[in-house]
């Protein structure tokens, strides 16, 4: 199931429902729906911890940003005060001492009587950088958990909104999220009652040139145990359509014929099922293997023996149909 989020968001394909208060959403940098996020591409083979099986990262080229409604991610509307916890994986190439540029968080609530934005269409900004987090701990070229909550890289909260005063884009003494939600904003209104608009992740307008960081493996859980995960995905290309995706298929090219066939040049189709395994190679891939490797007609009715007795032993085929095979290769021409 596909769900578009309104202004401009990321389309999200819900991949997993667990129960109504825990889902995990898979997004790709084509899904349909991007808004102001084209500068993305994916890192196959790269995942967060936790994230399977690979991840996305910005193109260096612009700013990129992609917004999640509370409505989307969790079928309701949300407080802010309703967020008990919000973390994500980053990994980029330096330490944030050696450079502060990262997936920064922003947080943007629906407008309302009173506020101070000069931007109508939300009514607060909130934001934290990874830079600002206490207690660092942020080697280069490794995944670097982002966490309200945690000893180790917790993150500062700071009030951005357009046009407040005495608005900022944080510092190093900036409260927790903890903290900082029970605050009143520059408003002058309780954070905690406010209306979530949209949970965001965004690199800078002034540096996103040039910066390649990548981000996967978004959580947000709610007071009432509620959880959101979003996982930042590669585009999957399967080239032979055999459902293992291209980068992690031993045969990106499988034989996919309907029956499995033995015979090598004199056409002869079995009854067996031309099944794919987890590594992405079909049966018939693998006789093909076989026949190639084969120095003789010997050797290759020894291969295919020994293949039928494994698929046998696994329960892919019966006793029946693994006659079928090792008869069907001692009369084929195959190493002849």
């Amino acid at each position: 199931m596909k769900t578009t989020v309104s202004h401009g968001v990321f389309a999200l394909m819900l991949a997993t429902a667990v129960a109504a208060s825990a889902a995990t959403f898979t997004v790709s940098p084509t899904s349909p729906g991007v808004f102001d996020s084209n500068n993305t591409v994916g890192v196959p083979g790269d995942p967060a911890p936790g994230f399977p099986i690979s991840s996305i990262a910005s193109n260096g080229v612009a700013k990129t940003d992609a917004y999640f409604t509370p409505e989307s991610l969790f079928g309701r509307s949300v407080t802010v005060g309703e967020v008990a916890q919000i973390s994500y994986w980053t990994k980029t190439g330096t330490t944030h001492t050696a450079s502060p540029y990262d997936w920064a968080l922003t947080i943007y609530t629906k407008p309302y009587a009173g506020d101070v934005s000069s931007a109508s269409w939300y009514g607060d900004r909130y934001g934290a950088e990874p830079y600002f987090s206490s207690n660092l701990s942020d080697p280069a070229n490794t995944w670097n958990l982002w966490s309200t909550n945690g000893t180790s890289n917790q993150l500062r909260f700071f009030e951005s909104t357009a046009g407040a005063p005495g608005a900022s884009f944080g510092t190093y003494t900036d409260p927790n999220w903890s903290t900082f939600k029970t605050q009143t904003a520059l408003s002058g209104q309780p954070r905690a009652s406010e209306q979530i608009l949209f949970f965001s992740w965004q690199t800078g307008s002034d540096w996103a040139a040039g910066f390649k960081g990548q981000i996967d493996g978004v959580t947000i859980t709610l007071t009432d145990g509620s959880v959101a995960k979003i996982n930042f995905e590669a585009d999957v290309v399967d080239a032979d359509g055999d459902g293992i995706p291209d980068e992690f298929d031993h045969c990106p090219n499988s034989d996919t014929r309907p029956k499995v066939d033995v015979n090598g040049t004199e056409a002869g189709q079995t009854t067996i099922a031309n099944t794919v395994d987890d590594e992405g190679c079909t049966i018939q891939d693998l006789v093909n293997a076989l026949a190639a490797k084969a120095k003789n007609h010997g050797q290759y009715v020894s291969g295919v023996t020994n293949l039928a007795n494994q698929l046998k032993a696994a329960g892919t085929i019966t006793n029946a149909q693994k006659t079928e095979m090792t008869t069907g290769a001692a009369k084929s021409k195959s190493g002849k």
